[in-house]
């Protein structure tokens, strides 16, 4: 988890943006900003499978970093999907 080549460190970037990207999305729907009933109609699965992909990657770097709200809005909005599936 602590990346030391360069590959390492690129991959560990990819990730990391594009879980910014999850959670903006879920704070976006979360302000009205993005309608949730299209996005949720494109991206359901893919979505919903991303954060199963990386779950326990985020809980580590949460504990990590002791910083438990970290992408909390990615899990709140797929936990929601879920349940409504």
């Amino acid at each position: 988890m602590n990346p030391s080549t360069d590959e390492q460190i690129e991959q560990s970037a990819k990730i990391a943006i594009y879980l910014g990207h999850c959670e903006f999305v879920a704070v976006a729907i979360q302000q009205h900003a993005m309608d949730e009933k299209t996005y949720k109609q494109w991206q359901h699965t893919a979505y919903v499978k991303t954060w199963e992909l990386a779950r326990a990657y985020i809980v580590a770097r949460r504990d990590k970093f002791d910083q438990q709200t970290m992408y909390e809005n990615f899990e709140a909005l797929t936990k929601k999907w879920k349940q409504e599936s």
